[in-house]
């Protein structure tokens, strides 16, 4: 496949107007919240990725976790779902030079199309789990880039701070998990008759390395548990 990318290819202006988006179904506008989310999340260890973009992605979490729950709430909340807009404009805020953001995305590519999976939904699938693998395999500076996410989703008691950046990572992880089970949107590959046969090349193909990425045995474990 070739990318082709230029500065002719895009839009010239983003409108964000919540008013545009009552109509469409809360299932699809949660979802694809939690795409964005998604975009949160691998920013934060994608190595090309300046700091200011991090550092909005972090700060568009914590909107998105928060606009998001008031939208399942109450789907006609036009202020909530203001904030859930801007949320998902600044988890992709870049200067123009974005490419692989991580295994959540290329793993979703991978589940999306070819088995007719929304978009949004891959990332309900993939994003917790991922951020479980990664947390155990990224290379210390980068997982601490992930940790960084903690305190924008979560409201830790003193009591309850972690120190160490991998477990930071897991509870990430189980904050995603619970927002994904809070906004009815936990699925399985079942539901959308993915053949457990297909596994090792949907990994595969959605990992840098393939079959020698050190991942590769936990991101087919990842397709096997949400089977």
């Amino acid at each position: 496949m070739i990318a082709h990318r230029s500065s002719d290819i895009g839009s010239s202006a983003v409108i964000l107007d919540a008013t545009l988006s009552l109509f469409t179904p809360n299932r699809l506008w949660l979802s694809t919240g939690i795409r964005a989310l998604d975009h949160c999340v691998e920013q934060q260890y994608r190595s090309s990725a300046p700091l200011p973009v991090r550092a909005l992605a972090r700060e568009a979490a914590g909107t998105l976790f928060e606009s998001l729950r008031a939208c399942h709430k109450n789907e006609k909340d036009v202020e909530a779902r203001q904030r859930a807009l801007i949320g998902a404009w600044l988890s992709l805020w870049s200067d123009d030079r974005i490419t692989y953001l991580g295994p959540s995305h290329s793993i979703g590519y991978q589940l999306g199309a070819p088995f007719g999976i929304p978009h949004g939904i891959c990332s309900c699938l993939t994003l917790a789990r991922t951020v479980a693998i990664q947390a155990k395999n990224l290379p210390e500076n980068e997982v601490k880039q992930l940790a960084s996410l903690l305190p924008f989703i979560t409201k830790l008691t003193p009591h309850e701070q972690i120190n160490d950046p991998r477990e930071q990572s897991l509870k990430v992880a189980e904050a995603i998990t619970q927002l994904v089970v809070d906004l009815g949107l936990n699925s399985t590959l079942r539901e959308y008759q993915v053949p457990t046969s297909a596994f090792q090349g949907i990994v595969e193909r959605g990992l840098p390395d393939g079959k020698a990425d050190i991942r590769y045995n936990d991101f087919v474990t990842l397709l096997e548990n949400i089977y």
